[in-house]
């Protein structure tokens, strides 16, 4: 067999898995936990209460009214194996004296039926208390039950549905309640579940005419509860719950989708088909509703159901992190699930992994069913986890208490081999999964028709789990321990080779097989050990130590924050000749299984998880001699972009180079290349970086053979960064010495495509007008300012193009800036003025130049063509590397207006000289006539009549006036006409009876 053939060989040669049995619980140092007196249903329920580090056990039949019994757990029971039950003091005569019995005195009340712990007490309740109910037209005989708080000292009545409706009836002597005591008949607290964190105890009434859960505060037990359909709003989905039955059969709590906090999970029952539904529970307010999605007015509640009929879905639940995601995982018992038409309650348990709701009434969560094949069993009756090997998967324990003829079993199931099965299939039976440990105890029948899973309890210095399985047909609670288990990796590697490769004239080499050992949490004291086997297979080969050898745990060092302790052993294999070949060598640990049955529980007891890598195998090739074994490399490149010298950046995302190394020598043993890339991006190449250089390792290429090693190239980002790619590749025949004497370089240069690069103007319309012009004393020049834009619609990133932008010299130019967004750019004068820009130029982008042009105001009007001025701007991009350029030129006409003058336009003038006249006369018309002017005549006409008049007064006649006539008033006849007076016949009317005398000299 060739060398090349037998690494194909190895290559192909596959890790085998531990498919042992892992063994969880120590079977034989089990605890037998029973009542003082016999006879009884003992162990029906179980609960812990870590305030008293005691199991709380219920016998709910055992007697006419039920009995609830404390077990301690301390060391003395785990010494003795027997813990001394007592008897919880719940006297029901004495706190339900009402209770009667008078129309069944058999009747048993089946106190400590539920059982629910709280840090500071007990919550039990008694279903099937009956009472003689007064109703409004007589009496009604019935079972309504009733709960009660222990706290270790002393029993309390907690004030339910019952205990307020006969509050309500003995009140005034009332014929009515404001309760419905329908919702307690037929027995309130089959099945109770208390939540720690959120501080609240649920109550179910699964049977009867009205199937009801109620809650009430765990710091206030003795305030009435709340019926949870008092807090649902819309009719239809209270009428939908309302219509449920056998409501709060089994409870569990956890945050199983999306978006939500702590979730109650209770199952019901509809026409022999069970249902998963779920409450939410705001602990401000007090309230619980059904969860429901959907829009407002439309919501629905979510469901999750079994669509096997009368399979007792939702009989137990449980609730655990299977997959550590974050989300609960549900787990739900059917344990009347047939698998067949043939077979009958072989039982089941639905796994839910929790996860977004996605806004569906029916989730669809991926789930697996755990079946089991044997008729009766009821397997899935009762459910509990714990992680037993600490790896974060929980263990799984399932109870068939019907098992074998009612004997019962309890399945303790690995969590890790469960997660593997998630991602395979939906569905398994029980006998196909490979790490289950079964549990049956010949002396005890019905095992595990309850199961509690006890934390740690501090006075064990082992620290291990305890699994309390209730066997209400012996009246017994078996508790087992569990074995410590560890996790091991065992690993196998040649010293001094990484590629496992012997020479043929080494006559020995040494396999270090290591085992690293992870330790659980809580355990603090470990003495077992771990035994460990090694072989080897070739021709004439053998181990000079270590067949068999012994790992003692304690004398290998423990690590407290998860890093795992090692414990490495030397094998030394001898080869008898110098032929060449190829060798398997394995190693494999294992517990010591012979330890694991004793009888007696010690700290030698450990086992191995499932999880564990517990064999390894490593093939050795051993080939070739003296200088013979120098590999002799050479190679040559193969190149997937077609030409093999020219290529077009952007024509494909990627391209591969492969470089096909060639051994004319003995096979590569500590070989290797280097190879350093410029002018793309490497996608991939698995080798190691080394100082700029990649440096891969040239494994086993044997005589004659070829390596290709393809280098993937990112070409999706063409840019114009580099004008080629270069490949270039040193050989080694030892890594650790010189390179070959020939190097290896491979260059295609790049045709780069300059399309795609166009430039723009934005024509802004320009104006100068003589006004302008005319302004020197604020300024001798004018600002013109222009934007133009580049834009870069190829694939290609152009980077660093030198851009040149000038203006065409003109005498009315002084001076000009460009500008382009983010970029400086240098100004040069030779025999003209221009600017350099760098520009980058990304794919699918824009850049902006600005040109601002100061012009010359006294060189504008010499300057004009056709009454205007034009600006000749130039670009030119030199598309680096190529010799291509991109130019363009644009023209910026900047027009030339005169202003319209008075002196130009005569019609302006003529109305403007006759607004100003109008204007003028208006002026003095108003001046004219507050000075009187237009009452000058009235004023004279007054002057003569006064005349008249005196001349009158002359002659002294004599006035008589009149009843009716009045004298005139001088004033007015003096002013002006602003008095009113009379004309001048109305006057002299006026004047009755006159005498005219002559005048008479003085004397």
């Amino acid at each position: 067999m060739t060398g090349y053939h037998l690494l194909l060989f190895q290559l192909i040669v596959l890790l085998n898995l531990n498919a042992a049995i892992c063994t969880f619980f120590h079977k034989s140092s089990y605890i037998d936990i029973e009542p003082p007196e016999t006879g009884t249903d003992f162990g029906l329920t179980l609960e812990y209460f870590s305030e008293m580090q005691s199991l709380v056990v219920g016998a709910p039949f055992s007697d006419q009214n039920g009995k609830l019994y404390l077990c301690p757990l301390n060391d003395n029971a785990l010494l003795n194996r027997k813990t001394a039950c007592t008897r919880i003091p719940i006297d029901i005569d004495r706190l339900v004296q009402n209770h009667s019995r008078s129309h069944s005195p058999n009747q048993r009340f089946g106190l400590g039926a539920s059982i629910s712990v709280t840090p500071e007490y007990i919550f039990t309740c008694a279903p099937l208390v009956t009472f003689d109910i007064t109703l409004w037209n007589g009496t009604k005989f019935g079972a309504c039950g009733t709960c009660f708080k222990y706290n270790g000292e002393s029993t309390m009545r907690y004030l339910g549905l019952m205990e307020q409706y006969e509050k309500d009836m003995n009140t005034n002597n009332s014929r009515y309640s404001s309760i419905d005591i329908n919702n307690a008949y037929g027995g309130v607290g089959w099945s109770t579940f208390a939540d720690v964190e959120q501080r609240v105890i649920i109550i179910a009434k699964p049977s009867g005419l009205h199937s009801t859960l109620h809650y009430i505060d765990m710091d206030q037990p003795s305030n009435p509860p709340q019926l949870v359909q008092d807090g649902i709003n819309m009719d239809t989905i209270k009428n939908a719950y309302l219509a449920f039955n056998y409501k709060g059969t089994a409870f569990a709590a956890g945050m199983f989708f999306k978006g939500y906090r702590t979730l109650y999970a209770f199952s019901y029952e509809d026409r022999k088909v069970g249902f998963i539904s779920f409450l939410t529970y705001n602990n401000t307010t007090k309230k619980m509703d059904l969860l429901t999605v959907g829009k407002s007015g439309k919501e629905s509640f979510v469901q999750i159901n079994d669509i096997s009929v009368g399979s007792m879905f939702g009989y137990s639940m449980h609730s655990t992190n299977f997959d550590r995601d974050g989300y609960t995982d549900l787990l739900v018992g059917a344990p009347g699930y047939g698998s067949s038409d043939e077979n009958y309650e072989n039982g089941a348990v639905h796994i839910y992994l929790g996860g977004d709701l996605r806004g569906k009434d029916r989730p669809q969560l991926k789930t697996l069913r755990i079946n089991s094949m044997k008729d009766g069993s009821r397997f899935g009756t009762s459910i509990a986890t714990a992680d037993l090997d600490g790896d974060s998967y929980p263990e799984i324990f399932v109870s068939a208490p019907f098992e074998n003829s009612s004997k019962g079993a309890v399945y303790i199931i690995s969590g890790y081999e469960v997660n593997q099965i998630f991602n395979k299939n939906n569905k398994i039976y029980l006998s196909d999964l490979l790490n289950v440990q079964r549990i049956q105890n010949e002396k005890i029948d019905t095992l595990g028709f309850s199961l509690k899973a006890l934390p740690v309890p501090h006075f064990d210095e082992l620290g291990l789990y305890f699994l309390a399985m209730g066997s209400p047909d012996s009246g017994k609670v078996a508790l087992y321990r569990s074995i410590p288990i560890i996790t091991v990796n065992l690993k196998t590697k040649l010293r001094g080779s990484d590629v496992n490769i012997v020479r043929e004239q080494d006559t020995e080499c040494i396999v270090t097989v290591t085992v690293e050992v992870i330790y659980p949490k809580n355990p603090t004291l470990i003495t077992g050990k771990l035994l460990v086997n090694t072989s080897i297979v070739g021709d004439a080969v053998w181990l000079k130590n270590g067949t068999n050898y012994e790992i003692i745990l304690s004398e290998v060092s423990t690590s407290s924050d998860g890093i795992p302790a090692s414990h490495s052993t030397d094998i030394v294999v001898s080869f008898q000749n110098w032929k060449p070949g190829f060798y398997l060598f394995k190693a494999e640990v294992r517990p010591d299984i012979e330890n694991l049955n004793r009888e007696d529980f010690d700290p030698s007891l450990v086992d191995i998880s499932v999880s564990s890598n517990t064999t390894s195998e490593l093939g050795l090739m051993r080939e070739c001699e003296g200088e013979d074994c120098v590999a002799n490399l050479s190679l040559t490149f193969e190149w997937s972009g077609g030409n093999k010298d020219l290529y077009t950046p952007g024509e494909n995302d990627t391209e591969t180079m492969t470089v096909v190394i060639r051994n004319d020598g003995g096979a590569t043993f500590g070989s290797c290349a280097r190879i350093k890339i410029t002018g793309a991006q490497i996608a991939l190449l698995e080798c190691k970086t080394d100082d700029g250089w990649y440096k891969c390792d040239l494994m086993n290429i044997g005589r004659y053979t070829e390596y290709s090693l393809p280098i993937l190239l990112d070409m999706s980002k063409p840019t114009n960064q580099h004008d080629n790619l270069r490949i270039e590749v040193l050989l080694y025949n030892k890594c650790t010495s010189h390179p070959n004497k020939e190097n290896y370089t491979k260059i295609i240069n790049y045709d780069f495509m300059t399309d795609g690069i166009y430039f723009n103007s934005t024509h802004y319309k320009h104006v100068i007008t003589d006004l302008q012009i005319e302004d020197v004393d604020s300024s001798r020049y004018i600002e013109i300012i222009e934007s133009y834009t580049i834009t870069n619609k190829a694939e290609m990133f152009w980077s660093s193009l030198p851009l040149e932008i000038y203006l065409e010299e003109q005498p009315f130019i002084t001076d000009y800036l460009i500008q382009v967004e983010s970029i400086d750019c240098n100004k040069t004068i030779s025999d003209r003025t221009y600017y350099i820009c760098p520009v980058d130029l990304k794919p699918d982008s824009t850049i902006t130049v600005k040109s601002n042009v100061t012009i010359i105001k006294d060189k504008v009007v010499k300057s004009l063509k056709n009454k205007k001025l034009e600006l000749i701007t130039y670009f030119k991009l030199y598309m680096k590397p190529t010799s291509n350029t991109n130019e363009d030129m644009y023209t910026t006409d900047i027009e030339y207006q005169k202003t319209i003058g008075l002196e130009n336009n005569k019609f302006i003038v003529i109305a403007i000289s006759i607004l100003v006249g109008i204007f003028v006369m208006a002026v003095i018309a108003i001046i004219l006539s507050k000075g009187g002017f237009f009452k000058r005549a009235e004023k004279e006409k007054l002057v003569s009549l006064k005349h008249d008049i005196r001349k009158q007064s002359i002659r002294r006649p004599i006035i008589e006036y009149g009843q009716d006539a009045s004298a005139p008033n001088l004033d007015q006849l003096e002013n002006c006409g602003t008095a009113p007076i009379n004309s001048e016949s109305s006057f002299q009317s006026s004047i009755v009876g006159v005498t005219q005398r002559k005048n008479i000299p003085a004397t």
